[in-house]
């Protein structure tokens, strides 16, 4: 767009387009393009009523056009709830580089720690971008499951997707700091353990806020670095909430075989996702848990991944923001040392 439109539009809705990123800037005036002269009062009404993070909004944009004019209906249908959304969407699309930002570093553990093909160092260097970049999509995939959720008869409400958009906000916020300096978070290292043939590790972290204490979440990290009889290559972070609404609307059973298991935490995951006959589907990046039968596995699933479920033949799963390559068995074993190397220096034991 020329800079006379651009300045006309600044005008017309009273915003500084400078103050948001370009991608966002983008999505915006592609909006803004599409619209008559007409309905520009209800767009500037959007603006007056839900500032900034109203605007951010529309970078869900890039994964589709409809959604801009989803998140102006839907803010008309329920504006509380519209507010709080937006809010913490914003919050995502920051947490979003602020975790590409934080995986920099282990690409660069990676790098430095093995001798490398050329394409193995082009793949790695991709890893960060790729999962910032599978949130943003995901954050999309609430945006379309609020629209279902809102518009369609079904067992969900629009309080159903704040809650998954509430997790998913807090779990990345919790994973996010891992890797910054003079953060918020404080994390204890509560407990280490390692399998007798050293290709799993598991981490328990006790996490604290400043002068304020312990925040009574805690989080905990499994790493597979390769498959085995026990399943599959995963990097697994678990937030378990301290906060009851939280802790319900995680809460399910799930079913291994003939015993059963209860589980009340928020997962994010990275797997080498194989199909029931053991033949790979490739490098997913798991937000929550969508319900999910098998005769010798089933789960009820939690809000988060219900709600992704609505919106995405995937479900919980996300294959699409990843270059494949990382599927290869010997880069995700890599990539998953190099985080072990960087977990076991976070901190001593408490």
């Amino acid at each position: 767009m020329s800079l006379p439109i651009r300045e006309q539009v600044e005008k017309d809705f009273g915003i500084d387009l400078s103050e948001f990123d370009v991608r966002t800037q983008y999505q915006f005036l592609n909006f803004i393009k599409t619209k008559s002269a007409d309905e520009f009062p209800k767009i500037i009404k959007f603006k007056d009523k839900f500032g900034r993070n109203g605007l951010t909004a529309f970078l869900a944009m890039e994964y589709g056009a409809e959604i801009g004019d989803k998140i102006i209906d839907f803010s008309d249908k329920s504006p509380e709830i519209s507010k709080e959304i937006y809010s913490r969407y914003t919050n995502i699309i920051d947490l979003a580089d602020r975790f590409e930002t934080g995986w920099e570093s282990i690409e660069k553990d990676t790098l430095s720690s093995f001798v490398l093909s050329g394409e193995e160092k082009d793949i790695i260097k991709g890893v960060p971008a790729q999962i910032s970049e599978s949130i943003r999509r995901r954050a999309k995939d609430l945006f379309l499951a609020l629209d279902l959720v809102s518009s369609e008869e079904n067992n969900y409400g629009a309080e159903d997707a704040a809650l998954a958009f509430e997790a998913l906000e807090s779990s990345l916020t919790y994973i996010a700091a891992l890797y910054e300096a003079n953060k918020k978070y404080d994390f204890s290292l509560k407990e280490s353990q390692s399998s007798p043939d050293g290709s799993e590790k598991s981490y328990s972290f006790g996490i604290k806020q400043g002068d304020k204490g312990s925040v009574g979440d805690t989080l905990s990290i499994f790493i597979r670095k390769s498959a085995s009889d026990r399943g599959q290559a995963r990097i697994n972070f678990s937030i378990k909430p301290s906060e009851e609404h939280l802790r319900k609307a995680f809460s399910q059973k799930v079913r291994y075989g003939e015993k059963m298991k209860q589980l009340q935490d928020i997962r994010i995951g990275f797997d080498l996702d194989k199909d029931k006959d053991g033949n790979m589907r490739g490098f997913s990046m798991d937000i929550g848990r969508s319900p999910f039968e098998r005769e010798a596995y089933e789960r009820e699933g939690d809000i988060l991944g219900k709600m992704l479920a609505l919106a995405s033949e995937h479900k919980s799963h996300n294959y699409d923001s990843f270059d494949q390559r990382i599927s290869n068995p010997k880069v995700f074993e890599k990539i998953a040392v190099a985080l072990t190397k960087f977990l076991d220096s976070k901190s001593t034991k408490k």
